[in-house]
């Protein structure tokens, strides 16, 4: 007879805050993130997922995201407070031209949608971001580029970017025969008019060939990029870099003063490493769970500070780093 340990249950959990709800008429969770007042959330009728997150096939059946949905379906944007799981303010979108959307407010209470994908072509490239305004209309298009892997905005209403490889390198007609990569760079940061403010330059030729993680807080911004997985810290315009040891592909990153979690890593989402920002070749190995104790699911995670925000569809928990240590 086969003898089977139990498994250790997660030294850290999250907590549950609530379930988002949906507002009438919309009843399909698109995408989720945190911005700087609460969550925000983009909703949509069942029938339009599928194609908001359309696929192609290209020579060889491999395949790649569409970057335009062919219905331009109506969604809902709203915004959530902790104080309540209602939206506290929502507006509706008429027409979402972008695939693949991905969701912050701005410190005015407009909502900026922006697509992950984007194709240049020799008209001129995609325009895959919205300023959407209080009563529902685009106030504002423009080009934030392709291979968009997150997008967070400021209290002053900067727009943080961080790029996976093919919005480094090009991709979707970007680099050749296109022009440079928009986020060639790794990191920008956008102006609400979709201005280019401030872009990563490399330090000591150390460049960023994929933003794994990245948290911005109220007065610096944090990443941790391949290829070494170093701690960039982001303040008045100059980056710094940390040198990590043993860390593989983390999903995020909090800060807590001078403490650090790096959450995730190629084998498992739950793993945690734990330390301080002066001496990252020791880092506690750990691991977070939700709230009774089991592994976490899939799910978004987004990071501001020392507070990771974990959506399991429209389930909302978080982690306090600060609280934790």
């Amino acid at each position: 007879m086969a003898i089977f340990q139990k498994r250790k249950r997660a030294e850290h959990r999250f907590e549950h805050v609530g379930a988002l709800q949906s507002p009438p008429g919309f009843d399909e969770l698109i995408t989720v993130s945190a911005g700087p007042s609460g969550s925000v959330a983009l909703w949509a009728d069942a029938t339009a997922r599928s194609d908001i997150e359309a696929h192609f096939e290209s020579l060889g059946s491999a395949s790649f995201p569409e970057t335009r949905t062919s219905s331009r379906p109506q969604v809902a944007l709203c915004a959530y407070r902790s104080a309540s799981m209602a939206p506290a303010h929502a507006v509706v979108l008429e027409e979402l031209p972008i695939a693949h959307p991905l969701i912050q407010e701005l410190p005015n209470g407009d909502f900026l949608v922006v697509g992950a994908r984007c194709a240049w072509r020799p008209e001129g490239p995609e325009r895959n971001a919205l300023i959407v305004g209080h009563d529902g209309a685009v106030v504002h298009e423009g080009t934030l580029g392709d291979g968009i892997e997150h997008m967070l905005v400021d209290d002053s209403g900067g727009i943080w970017v961080g790029y996976f490889d093919e919005g480094i390198f090009g991709n979707f007609g970007w680099g050749s025969p296109g022009p440079e990569p928009l986020g060639s760079a790794g990191i920008v940061r956008w102006s609400p008019m979709f201005e280019k403010l401030w872009e990563y330059e490399a330090i000591d030729d150390y460049w960023l060939a994929d933003c794994y993680a990245l948290n911005v807080d109220s007065d610096r911004v944090w990443a941790c990029p391949y290829t070494d997985f170093s701690i960039l810290e982001i303040a008045s315009d100059q980056a710094t870099a940390r040198a990590t040891t043993d860390v593989s592909g983390p999903r995020a990153l909090l800060i807590a003063g001078e403490k650090v979690a790096l959450m995730g890593d190629y084998k498992f989402g739950g793993s945690l490493l734990l330390g301080n920002l002066d001496n990252l070749s020791r880092l506690k190995k750990s691991e977070i769970g939700i709230p009774d104790g089991r592994r976490m699911p899939p799910g978004t995670l987004v990071c501001r500070g020392s507070v990771a925000h974990f959506f399991v569809d429209a389930d909302w928990f978080t982690f306090d780093l600060a609280r934790a240590i």
